[in-house]
């Protein structure tokens, strides 16, 4: 079992982007939208490990090896996810977006009563979380340079492809999303 630390249910890339050239809810004018009250969606890329734990099942149905294993997400006493220093959660299937984060990550967002995917009446939305960006100070505060943070995502991205966790044809892509997205927030 992978709990993928960072990501929620849906994500800007697999619930907004992935259907925006849908003909059919092009046609009804239904096209998703992320509705929360947050500046940004989550955009934590998970298809990456969706790539890599859909290859690991079929390795183990095809040849018996088993897949490698990573801990649980960590919990309080109250159930909650344990946060680390940065305010993000702590264990699960981690990546270098997590390891040397640019964001922090929420599973949920705040949304108007109505709105929500689960819980009509809720004002929180438990599948389409948001994440909130750290500034270009905290960012140079944390990595100094561009350079360094694509250094330490590589480091950190060919660990997760030795362990299974990342396909090796898809570790130059998280790297370039984790670099691209820290020069847009202001790191150079």
């Amino acid at each position: 079992m992978y709990e993928v630390t960072g990501s929620s249910h849906d994500t800007q890339w697999s619930y907004v982007d992935y259907y925006q050239d849908d003909e059919d809810l092009k046609r009804i004018d239904h096209l998703p939208v992320y509705v929360g009250k947050h500046a940004e969606a989550n955009a934590y890329p998970s298809q990456y490990l969706f790539h890599a734990a859909f290859r690991n099942l079929f390795r183990w149905v095809r040849t018996g090896a088993a897949p490698a294993t990573c801990p649980r997400i960590e919990l309080d006493a109250n159930g909650e996810n344990v946060k680390d220093a940065l305010g993000n959660t702590k264990g699960g299937l981690r990546t270098c977006l997590l390891e040397h984060p640019f964001a922090r990550y929420s599973n949920t967002s705040l949304v108007e009563p109505g709105q929500g995917t689960v819980d009509k009446t809720s004002d929180k939305d438990g599948l389409f979380g948001h994440m909130e960006s750290f500034s270009a100070s905290m960012l140079k505060e944390l990595y100094g340079t561009l350079d360094n943070y694509r250094a330490l995502c590589e480091c950190d991205t060919a660990i997760e492809v030795s362990q299974g966790f990342i396909c090796a044809e898809d570790a130059q892509a998280i790297v370039d999303f984790a670099v691209t997205s820290a020069s847009e927030r202001g790191l150079n």
